[in-house]
């Protein structure tokens, strides 16, 4: 790893255990996660437990969405240096219908919820067999408003699932002062390599700073010889 950031030129910085102010990046794009996906699950109606759904699409979407100032292209874009097709995008939560290509004699139209993708199929929540499948051929109601499933009170309580997560809090204005100031001068700031210690090279020095101590040990022994006879002088 750290011959891997030296040559892509990154400053690989360690921070310690059990102090996430530390990780100050991190954390802020947890949040950002965590935030999106209260929004998605709130808007959905849908119960607490598909918070996990809830957070992988947020993280799928937001790659996809969000933009690296830096660079003015999304992390998508980066990776596989393309620009993302949004257009297959759907609403989470929202009402779809799954086509059975297979069913002859049978339903072919089956009612579920949408609740994220993966390439290159869609997650969806059949409500026939109540399990999370992947579908191919998913028709999402986009514009159809949701409706809260039938549950207990403790199964639609969003903020207290969220607030359980325990998300160290930030003061929003130093916190995007200091987004800002890091962006600002990223671009002009020039670029820190990490200093990396070449064994070979230290084990020279080593070498040089011996040979020099051998050099020097004559003239310490005369030095505390002339000592020691002023001192005998003295008593």
């Amino acid at each position: 790893m750290d011959e891997f950031c030296t040559s892509k030129g990154i400053l690989h910085e360690y921070s310690s255990r059990y102090t996430p102010q530390q990780n100050g990046v991190a954390e802020r794009k947890n949040r950002t996660i965590i935030e999106t996906a209260r929004t998605m699950l709130v808007e959905s109606e849908l119960p607490i437990q598909f918070w996990g759904e809830a957070v992988s699409t947020a993280c799928y979407t937001l790659n996809r969405v969000l933009t690296v100032k830096r660079h003015g292209k999304t992390c998508f874009e980066l990776l596989q240096k393309r620009k993302p097709d949004l257009s297959y995008l759907e609403p989470f939560g929202g009402p779809c219908t799954m086509i059975e290509p297979d069913g002859k004699f049978g339903a072919k139209a089956i009612e579920g919820y949408f609740l994220g993708y993966q390439t290159p199929n869609f997650r969806v929540w059949n409500l026939a067999t109540k399990k999370i499948e992947l579908w191919s051929e998913v028709r999402v109601q986009r514009y159809t408003s949701p409706v809260r499933a039938p549950g207990d009170p403790w199964m639609f309580d969003y903020d207290g699932l969220f607030d359980s997560f325990n998300l160290p809090t930030f003061d929003e204005e130093s916190a995007a002062a200091r987004m800002l100031f890091e962006s600002e001068n990223a671009t002009v700031s020039p670029l820190v390599r990490p200093i990396i210690v070449d064994p070979q090279g230290s084990s020279s020095v080593n070498n040089t700073v011996q040979n020099e101590l051998k050099d020097l040990l004559p003239q310490l022994l005369l030095f505390k010889v002339f000592l020691l006879i002023h001192l005998m002088c003295r008593m």
